[in-house]
């Protein structure tokens, strides 16, 4: 999460809210989702274990559970949908392509996989 907020500063992403366009697509976004997420499992996981807490326990057992369920299903859909996520993935790096000099992260992204992912 710190990773992220501290992308988010460097980027000036703070000062100059139109950057927030495509917010989806940001990887400093994305650190921030996910380190706040597991920030949240983690804390409850832990006070639960602390303070021998049954209902922070149970909460941190449901979080795991969807969790693990919502893995499954992507991993699923993933398989049944690989055709219409291939024309997503190819339009979004398409467009990735068009703002190129607009965004250093983007930049980098499709520099490293031209670098480390062509053939």
């Amino acid at each position: 999460m710190a990773v992220g907020v501290w992308a988010w500063t460097e980027k000036d992403t703070f000062n100059n809210l139109s950057r927030l366009t495509n917010v989806a697509l940001d990887p400093a976004f994305i650190l921030i989702l996910v380190g706040t997420v597991t920030f949240i499992i983690g804390f409850t996981g832990c006070v639960g274990a602390l303070r021998e807490n049954t209902c922070l326990l149970a909460a941190y057992a449901i979080f795991l559970a969807l969790l693990l369920l919502m893995e499954m299903g992507a991993g699923v859909l993933g398989f049944i949908f690989k055709d219409w996520i291939k024309s997503q993935a190819t339009g979004g790096f398409q467009a990735f392509i068009i703002h190129y000099r607009e965004d250093p992260d983007q930049q980098n992204l499709i520099d490293w996989i031209q670098e480390d992912w062509a053939s």
